[in-house]
């Protein structure tokens, strides 16, 4: 059974600026705004990277998915060229304070699907780009291109 936030705009992203902020959320028990200060430009670039892969199972599924930049634009009439400056557009964003705790729903419930994915022939394993995290915020290429990573034979 695939679920809504799997092919939609995810709820799964919560747990990216969670992680990539921690230190900060543990510094100030949360005091920040969450979307707008705990998602910078290098942040987004994760996100975005992420969001590829989702809408790549989603359409290993058989369905068309909207990136995270189109259902900003749709949902909100948040207009950016990049996902960044969609989610600076949003209102809705606005006022969001970040956890208190990194001991949250962000990463105890809002964890995505590697698992549900396994399966499916995508051209790289499920969340690849988190797994290749330092490169996303330099938006530099490190490490090897392909190889194997949890049983998964790849290539970029």
């Amino acid at each position: 059974m695939v679920g809504d936030d799997e092919i939609n705009v995810p709820k799964g992203f919560a747990p990216i600026p969670t992680v990539l902020n921690a230190a900060r959320i543990e510094d100030t028990h949360g005091d920040f705004e969450f979307y707008i200060e705990g998602v910078t430009p290098s942040v987004a670039r994760m996100l975005e990277s992420i969001d590829r892969e989702r809408i790549a199972v989603a359409e290993a599924m058989g369905f068309r998915a909207l990136s995270a930049r189109e259902g900003l634009y749709i949902a909100y009439d948040a207009a950016g060229r990049n996902l960044y400056e969609a989610m600076r557009a949003n209102p809705g964003y606005r006022n969001i304070q970040a956890p208190p705790t990194i001991n949250h729903r962000y990463l105890n419930e809002d964890v995505p699907m590697p698992r549900r994915v396994r399966c499916l022939k995508c051209r790289r394993p499920p969340f690849a780009a988190s797994s290749n995290s330092p490169s996303q915020p330099t938006n530099r290429t490190t490490g090897q291109k392909g190889g194997r990573w949890n049983g998964w034979d790849w290539r970029v």
